[in-house]
């Protein structure tokens, strides 16, 4: 049997190659501790894995529902399906059943997945709900990055499916947010701007004390850059939209804006400044060149700036690419509309394609 550290470090580097993925620090933690920290593994926006870095860490393996978005490819689901029999010695046969949508109104039909064990009868999860996969056991997980390796195609054609071609509008622009995040891996370009997270999840309680912290505010990507010498960081919280509709729906500019502004609060800012350094810093220490040209002090830097937040310069920016009811002609005016007067607030930045953004250079309003 190979080390653990071995086969991790195979799996990762090929991972990272791959243009559809980022790789990002851990998510949040009531009680984050390294021995028990993971790596997050995002293809095309979705969550593909969690990787260990820490010891007592287990992997977390994809979502089985990502099952249905291969369906049709008897070649892709065998492939994806023998991923998980990794995981779960159990999981035996997918079922694809159709039906409809509960939604008040909606026609649409809706693929429904059943997992089927050696005797024809349906998996169950704990207390007979739905069965779902959760860590990968130590002794299948050597066998499982194996297993990975092997089926990475279609792996990653579900999520390309799932996200980039069947998925909501919101889903597309996640698959588009991995190409600006991939682009900012290196502090060696765009004037030393990094991404230090994505789909970056926190506590409600971070914005508003006294709530019950069950559900969470989401900003796409967060980013990092030095400034003066290390003295100073600016740390710039982002939120990415690529068509119009995702602007004006009950998660857009508005929804967004009242989340970033809401990090003012004292205790908001320094909550929060301290967590994505935190998951910043699991990312620079993880043993497998997730961001390049790292400054010889940044560890040294991260362990200061989470303790001394005021030296952190919290900024919020909204990013634009074209996209259906979005393009240079039409993003200021629905700003205007979305943001009213807290528009001089924020950053901004708009680009034909998201793979000319550059995260260095928002603007303010007045120069937008």
């Amino acid at each position: 049997m190979n080390s653990r550290a071995g086969y991790l470090n195979k799996l990762m580097q090929v991972l990272k190659e791959q243009d559809s993925v980022f790789i990002c620090g851990p998510s949040y933690d009531k009680k984050p501790s390294y021995d028990k920290t993971h790596l997050r593994i995002y293809a095309c926006g979705g969550r593909l894995l969690e990787i260990p870095i820490g010891a007592a860490a287990r992997i977390t393996p994809f979502d089985i529902e990502y099952l249905k978005y291969v369906k049709d490819s008897p070649a892709l689901l065998s492939a994806a399906l023998s991923v998980l029999k990794t995981v779960d010695g159990r999981i035996c046969t997918p079922v694809f059943t159709e039906r409809p949508s509960e939604r008040p109104g909606s026609m649409e039909m809706i693929t429904v997945l059943t997992l089927l064990d050696h005797q024809g009868k349906a998996l169950k999860g704990p207390r007979g709900g739905k069965f779902k996969v959760s860590k990968v056991s130590k002794e299948r997980e050597e066998a499982f990055c194996a297993a990975v390796l092997q089926n990475l195609p279609a792996l990653l054609e579900a999520t390309h499916s799932r996200f980039a071609v069947n998925g909501s509008d919101a889903d597309k622009e996640r698959a588009l947010q991995t190409v600006i995040a991939r682009s900012h891996r290196s502090f060696a370009v765009h004037n030393g701007t990094v991404v230090c997270d994505f789909e970056s999840s926190i506590p409600l309680n971070y914005l508003r004390p006294g709530s019950s912290g069950k559900v969470s505010a989401r900003f796409d990507l967060a980013a990092l850059r030095m400034r003066d010498g290390g003295k100073k960081a600016e740390l710039t919280v982002i939120e990415y939209k690529c068509n119009r509709s995702a602007c004006e729906n009950n998660s857009g500019l508005k929804k967004h804006a009242q989340d970033m502004l809401a990090l003012e609060h004292a205790d908001a800012k320094k909550n929060y400044v301290s967590e994505i350094l935190r998951r910043f810093d699991a990312m620079c220490r993880a043993p497998y060149g997730l961001v390049e040209a790292q400054p010889d002090s940044l560890l040294r830097l991260l362990a200061h700036w989470k303790d001394h937040p005021a030296d952190v310069d919290l900024r919020y920016a909204f990013l634009f690419t074209k996209g259906p009811g979005l393009d240079g002609g039409t993003v200021k005016s629905i700003c205007e509309k979305q943001l009213g007067d807290d528009r001089g607030s924020f950053l901004y930045q708009y680009r034909d394609k998201p793979e000319d953004v550059d995260l260095s250079v928002f603007k303010p309003w007045d120069q937008f």
